[in-house]
């Protein structure tokens, strides 16, 4: 038979029956060492372990440990030998630590940070209601919106603290400025009484009616028209009161004197608005304006709907007074 080229004739050794062992190739000595039931168990010893996916994981592992640990970086910490990853009593004290302070961190702080962003809604549905305010005055000779819900051109009709949602939104819908505000939300602060759909008032100079002015205020004082008014960044328009205005909130323009009880509505201040368009916020400096707005001692018996508290002195009502009326009607004590 002619030889293929390129093949190369298969070997098959086959063992010796009285020895049991391979035979010796020349030049090379025993194929392998031991007897053929050596090299079987040996066979099957390597294909259990091929076959386990675990084995050179855990191999490899157990190599790692121990170079780590000649190189003397094993960690000093014990683990339970149960389980091998454990947590000891001591971690878990501490993790727990460190998220309650880290919670009482970042709760004040985000406290802080919804007020803010609560206030800035406010402030702008504020300057919202004011260009309103302006727009409907521009288009009616400076005839401006009168103040007192209920009467023909009040910006606002009479809905009372205890409408329904309903009746508010009828009330929002027959005043004079809804035209240029249709939006509902605009009406409200975000942290005004829950229920009343309408929580800004206009102050008490703005009265912008015909009628008779309340409260023993002079006429020449209130403003019926926007080009009586002088200064406008200075003038208050709108406040945000926290409740359904019943009347205009003011107050006395000749004594130091509130007439309605200061309102707390974002962080030991309030939002105001002003005939410029423009919207603040003001924060209460006199401790008496915050025991008054809380009635607290010495103010807990005053009616809160009609205060008329005496206060000499207090920077906060004279910086109300001077923007509701322009400038104070009396001399300050000092």
């Amino acid at each position: 038979m002619r030889k293929r080229s390129g093949f190369t004739p298969l070997e098959i050794n086959i063992p010796d029956r009285e020895s049991g062992r391979l035979p010796e190739r020349h030049g090379e000595g025993p194929r392998f060492a031991g007897s053929q039931t050596d090299v079987r168990k040996r066979h099957r010893s390597f294909l259990r372990k091929s076959r386990n996916p675990v084995s050179p994981v855990r191999d490899a592992f157990r190599q790692g440990r121990l170079a780590a640990e000649s190189l003397g970086l094993t960690c000093p910490v014990k683990r339970n030998s149960s389980n091998g990853a454990g947590f000891t009593l001591i971690e878990l004290l501490v993790v727990v630590a460190i998220i309650a302070l880290l919670m009482a961190i970042l709760i004040p702080a985000l406290r802080t940070a919804r007020e803010q962003g609560k206030r800035a809604v406010c402030l702008s549905n504020l300057k919202q209601l004011t260009l309103a305010w302006i727009i409907y005055a521009d288009e009616n000779e400076g005839k401006i919106c009168t103040a007192w819900v209920g009467r023909p051109d009040s910006w606002v009709s009479v809905a009372g603290r205890n409408a329904s949602e309903a009746q508010q939104i009828e009330a929002m819908e027959t005043g004079v400025l809804f035209p240029y505000v249709k939006n509902l939300k605009l009406y409200k602060c975000p942290t005004g009484l829950r229920g009343e759909m309408v929580t800004y008032s206009i102050v008490g100079s703005m009265w912008g009616g015909s009628t008779p002015v309340s409260g023993g205020h002079p006429e020449e004082l209130c403003v019926e028209n926007r080009l009586q008014i002088q200064r406008p960044g200075e003038r208050i328009v709108f406040v945000d009161e926290g409740k359904w205005p019943g009347s205009p909130w003011g107050v006395w323009h000749d004594k130091p004197m509130w007439w309605d009880i200061p309102t707390i509505r974002h962080s030991d201040g309030t939002d105001w608005s002003f005939a410029d368009g423009h919207s603040e916020y003001y924060k209460w400096r006199d401790g008496r304006t915050m025991d008054l707005a809380v009635l607290r001692a010495p103010y807990e018996n005053v009616n809160p709907d009609y205060a008329s508290v005496s206060q000499p002195g207090n920077e906060d009502l004279e910086w109300v007074q001077r923007g509701i009326w322009g400038k104070l009607q009396y001399e300050p004590d000092r």
